[in-house]
């Protein structure tokens, strides 16, 4: 399935909402996850994670994971005032959205919401030495725990 057109306007919208100095950029999975079954779930946060670890070794200051679940259905007969959906294709096109509200729940444009998130913790890092996300089960993998994922994969 060709993703092109999804992610020249995701990266698109990511250019829009960043402030100046910071710079997304927009990786996809390949396949994408058209199977909406547990075993695609797995084999996509394989993916994600090999992804993630390549980004690291290749220096790269944050690492976001956009993921659409239907937040907006999910959201029906509760007391929930706001969501923020995570990102794909939903996400891309409700951001074309202005003050989108859905059965008295406001819906966030969740782009804008993960661009100024990322800047903010990255700039948090900067001026503050602060860390984020960098503890327990979110801790930075030791070698030995790299090889062990990656031998995984390569046999």
């Amino acid at each position: 399935m060709d993703q092109g057109n999804y992610i020249r306007q995701l990266q698109k919208t990511l250019d829009d909402f960043s402030d100046a100095g910071y710079v997304f950029e927009v990786h996809g999975l390949d396949p994408p996850d058209t199977g909406l079954h547990s075993l695609t779930e797995f084999r996509c946060a394989a993916q994600t994670i090999r992804n993630a670890l390549q980004a690291q070794e290749e220096g790269y200051d944050g690492f976001v994971i956009g993921h659409f679940i239907n937040e907006i259905q999910q959201t029906a007969g509760t007391n929930l005032e706001v969501v923020i959906p995570a990102g794909g294709l939903p996400m891309l096109l409700l951001a074309r959205e202005k003050s989108l509200v859905v059965d008295g729940v406001v819906v966030l444009n969740g782009i804008a919401v993960v661009t100024k998130y990322a800047e903010m913790m990255l700039k948090l890092q900067e001026l503050a030495g602060q860390q984020v996300s960098r503890r327990a089960a979110f801790s930075i993998p030791s070698p030995q725990v790299v090889n062990e994922f990656n031998q995984l994969w390569s046999s």
